[in-house]
C-alpha cells in the first residue's frame, strides 16, 4: 500500500484538515482511555463522525452489527476479552478496519493475519494516513 498524506487530494493538492474525513463514520474500539481519546480527537478534527470510543466487546459488537460505519479502528484485546467477534462482524458487512494493538503481528489470531495492522504506541498521523488510503 502506498503512503498517502491524509490531507492531500489525489491530484496532490493539500486539503483542509478539518474536512478530509468529512461525512465519514469511524468506529473506535479501544479500552485504553488516553489512546481512545487521542484517536477520537484526531479523527474528529479531520471531520469524521465518531462512534465510540467503545471499550467493551458486547457494545462494540452491537455497534459493528447495527451502525452505519465507513471504517473502524479496532484494538484486539478489550479488558481481557478478544474482539475477534467484532472483526468478524465488520468483515461480514465489508467494513474496512485497522487493527491497533500492542500485540506483535505473529500473536494475532490467524483470521487477522491479513488485516491492516498498526502497532502501539501509534501516532495519530499514521492512523489518519491509513484511514485516508482506505477511503480513497
Amino acid at each position: 500500500m502506498r503512503a498517502v498524506h491524509p490531507f492531500t487530494h489525489k491530484k496532490g493538492k493539500r486539503m483542509d484538515s478539518e474536512k478530509c474525513l468529512s461525512g465519514k463514520s469511524v468506529l473506535i474500539v479501544e479500552d485504553n482511555f488516553l489512546l481512545a481519546e487521542d484517536l477520537r480527537s484526531s479523527v474528529e478534527q479531520a471531520g469524521a463522525k465518531i462512534i465510540g470510543p467503545i471499550g467493551d466487546v458486547s457494545q462494540a459488537l452491537a455497534a459493528a452489527q447495527e451502525r452505519k460505519i465507513d471504517v473502524a479502528l479496532l484494538d484486539v484485546g478489550l479488558k481481557g476479552q478478544s474482539s475477534i467477534a467484532v472483526a468478524r462482524a465488520l468483515a461480514y458487512r465489508l467494513i474496512p478496519f485497522i487493527i491497533i494493538t500492542g500485540y506483535v503481528r505473529d500473536a494475532l489470531p490467524p483470521e487477522l493475519e491479513n488485516a491492516l495492522y498498526l502497532a502501539k504506541p501509534v501516532m495519530t498521523d499514521s492512523v489518519l494516513n491509513v484511514i485516508s488510503a482506505l477511503l480513497t
